[in-house]
């Protein structure tokens, strides 16, 4: 059986979250900060370049290193108990649960860049080609973690906040054993693209299925 060639949907983060991430650690938006990718606004960076909604224990480590709270010191000692605090976490819980750095640049260079998030195509690869059109199946990711409501970032964008033709995704190939790379053509929705025009219909559904 042929393994499904992987979509990536390009996604930007939601305003209403870096908003509230901005208010926790009480950084000014209106700052120009300097990354790894050039100099942006503080509001504006988090929204297209850093992971947001996805904490990992190589993040909370990082921040635990320069936010200097004993707590979280103790925390990232215990590879078990983080791991654990991680599940379905985001950055805003880690910011109003520890003191954030004093510099915003501090934070921001221990996040994540913000990646494509992959999806099998629904429909045949056979049928993808012929069609150029690639359906996709994505769950609408919404649960409810100390009070508040935490929204996946790639279904919600979709469901949401995308606009009309703006979507972009690129086909990924396969590098090694588990391993994805973009292919060497990216596409627009609706847009031809290397002699190919493809387009993506989207079913969003609620389940207990958690695809950010």
């Amino acid at each position: 059986m042929r393994r499904a060639t992987p979509f990536g949907v390009y996604l930007r983060n939601p305003r209403s979250l870096v908003d509230r991430l901005l208010k926790a650690t009480g950084y000014d938006g209106t700052r120009a900060v300097s990354f790894r990718s050039g100099t942006k606004l503080l509001k504006a960076a988090p929204l297209s370049d850093y992971e947001l909604t996805l904490l990992t224990p190589v993040v909370v480590c990082n921040y635990a290193a320069c936010a200097g709270n004993g707590r979280l010191a103790g925390l990232v000692t215990d590879a078990v108990e983080l791991e654990d605090y991680c599940r379905n976490r985001d950055v805003l819980d880690l910011v109003s649960e520890f003191e954030p750095p004093a510099v915003p640049e501090e934070l921001l260079g221990a996040l994540r860049n913000l990646m494509p998030r992959l999806y099998s195509a629904a429909s045949a690869l056979e049928a993808d080609t012929v069609a150029r059109r690639a359906d996709l199946t994505i769950s609408l990711v919404e649960y409810t973690l100390s009070g508040r409501v935490h929204r996946g970032a790639c279904s919600t964008y979709i469901a949401d906040r995308v606009e009309p033709g703006s979507l972009r995704f690129g086909r990924f190939c396969r590098s090694g054993v588990g391993g994805v790379r973009p292919a060497l053509t990216d596409w627009s929705l609706g847009t031809a693209m290397n002699t190919a025009t493809f387009s993506i219909q989207t079913s969003l559904s609620q389940c207990s299925a958690m695809v950010f």
